[in-house]
């Protein structure tokens, strides 16, 4: 269903003991230049240590990357493990812009995985939703709690009126977690047989670039007695659990930890990539910058928020958002 990311491809194209070697020099160079912005050697060490490749994911193939080479160095590397831990497997997406091959695979914006021609989601006004995205659980069977959903494809609308309030009350009740601001709905895959095509889409004011995803599987590590393996140090330590938008596995949390009923489904994350890091998408080399005309269309939620979305036994859903 979906196109796998080439794990290996990319960590010789980001090899993390390359860059670490690159901010080293970097901050001794600046040092050098302008000694009397640092407090000594103390400084400059932390400084090193604070822009060092971290773990923790994100949207584009070099974060996918650098989080698996930093779990590889815990795991045998300088952490010299001698037994493999416990794991959690989990699904985790790299984004590559425009629409994919498949209409059913993971997306953000976009043309959604439904039959065209079908009653369009409304909220409460009667205003049609923002289709936001759809995440596909097909090639994530074995990955739990994805074998009891009730459907393959996870279609999610956003309330654009609220989500883009920009500050007022509308905002306030996206970030407090109001129900109505989204709406989920089923597919299965191979079900929808005359999709919703180019125009079929309703105008909601909120227009976010169509990306789809790269899945790669990954491994989360839950605190156990082997903890001490990924406290090397602030980079290793991030790398205990991925984030990102993903299926199943721990999810990474921007706060502290909520109590939610059931089990963590997926965590829909907003695509923002680092500027001045090449491949920024799996499709795209070119740097981003502030002037790449994508950049303002991308699903960032209203405020760079990230959503979770938890299913119970019954397969009802639940959803929490968090922001930094």
């Amino acid at each position: 269903m979906h196109e796998r990311l080439d794990i290996a491809r990319w960590k010789v194209l980001f090899p993390v003991g390359e860059m670490r070697e690159r901010v080293r020099r970097s901050v001794r160079e600046h040092y050098e230049r302008e000694p009397h912005l640092f407090e000594g050697e103390t400084d400059v060490e932390w400084l090193i240590l604070h822009r060092q490749p971290h773990g923790g994911g994100g949207c584009s193939p070099a974060a996918v990357a650098i989080h698996e080479q930093l779990v590889d160095e815990a795991l045998f590397g300088v952490g010299k493990w001698q037994e493999m831990p416990e794991r959690i497997p989990t699904d985790v997406f790299a984004f590559a812009l425009g629409e994919p091959s498949r209409g059913e695979a993971t997306k953000y914006g976009g043309l959604p995985y439904r039959p065209k021609g079908e009653a369009w989601p409304s909220d409460g006004s009667g205003e049609p939703m923002t289709f936001v995205g759809q995440v596909c659980f097909a090639d994530s069977r074995d990955v739990e709690p994805v074998p009891r959903l009730p459907g393959d494809v996870l279609l999610v609308f956003g309330n654009a009126g609220m989500i883009r309030d920009g500050g007022g009350e509308k905002f306030v009740r996206w970030l407090e977690g109001d129900p109505t601001a989204l709406y989920f709905e089923w597919r299965r895959v191979g079900e929808v047989e005359d999709p919703v095509a180019q125009g079929g889409v309703p105008e909601t004011g909120w227009e976010i670039e169509p990306c789809h995803g790269i899945v790669h599987r990954a491994h989360d590590f839950p605190e156990g007695p082997y903890r001490d393996q990924f406290d090397i140090d602030d980079a290793h330590r991030s790398a205990r659990v991925i984030g990102g938008t993903k299926i199943g596995g721990i999810p990474w949390w921007l706060q502290d930890e909520e109590p939610m009923p059931g089990v963590h489904l997926c965590t829909l994350a907003p695509v923002w990539p680092r500027f001045g890091e090449p491949y920024p998408f799996v499709n795209v080399e070119e740097a981003a910058t502030p002037d790449s005309l994508y950049l303002e269309r991308l699903m960032t939620w209203g405020n760079w928020e990230t959503v979770y979305v938890f299913v119970d036994d019954d397969g009802s859903l639940s959803w929490v958002l968090q922001y930094t």
